[in-house]
């Protein structure tokens, strides 16, 4: 891609795997010279653990000389999702201001009286801090939690009620 325009150097690239590097799942062509192959379609997996809190791209790279095809079929990216926006049924939590410097108003419905549990959680998965909001009614409510303590930097909130879980993100600045 060296005529692409596309600037490699502002990302780091993991080694990567090599299909066929470690002699399977390669098949010799009889019918060829004495260094062709055939690749195989074969599963693989990768862990993204040590990417955790990070924004990563999944990069497919075809660097190949005698070849001209690649297939890439079935990716799936497993794991906890932290910070999506979620809609359990008709609830959904609201969060203002956003972005925020010292509080946040929580604003949500629920649809049964049920304790209700705010729990905050860093870019990285953690958590940084847990509220309980005692039992609530059915209907409309607000909760405020005090982030004046939290560093500068995106947060996720996940609203427990009555064993849903609704999710929403803010911004302290």
């Amino acid at each position: 891609m060296s005529g692409s325009g596309f600037d490699f150097s502002a990302y780091t690239f993991s080694p990567g795997f090599v299909h066929g590097q470690d002699g399977t799942y390669i098949e010799y062509d009889a019918g060829s010279d004495s260094a062709r192959f055939i690749g195989e379609l074969r599963p693989f997996s990768a862990s993204l653990a040590q990417y955790a809190g990070q924004t990563i791209y999944i990069t497919f790279v075809h660097d190949a000389d005698d070849d001209n095809l690649v297939s890439i079929d079935d990716i799936l990216v497993t794991g906890t999702l932290v910070g999506i926006s979620e809609t359990l049924g008709d609830q959904k939590v609201s969060i203002f201001p956003n972005p925020a410097t010292d509080k946040i108003t929580l604003s949500y419905r629920l649809p049964e009286t049920s304790p209700v549990l705010v729990t905050v959680y860093d870019v990285k998965g953690s958590k940084v801090m847990q509220q309980s909001k005692g039992i609530q009614i059915a209907g409309d409510q607000q909760a405020t939690l005090d982030i004046s303590s939290l560093a500068a930097g995106s947060y996720n909130v996940i609203l427990n009620a009555g064993g849903s879980e609704v999710r929403s993100a803010f911004v302290k600045q």
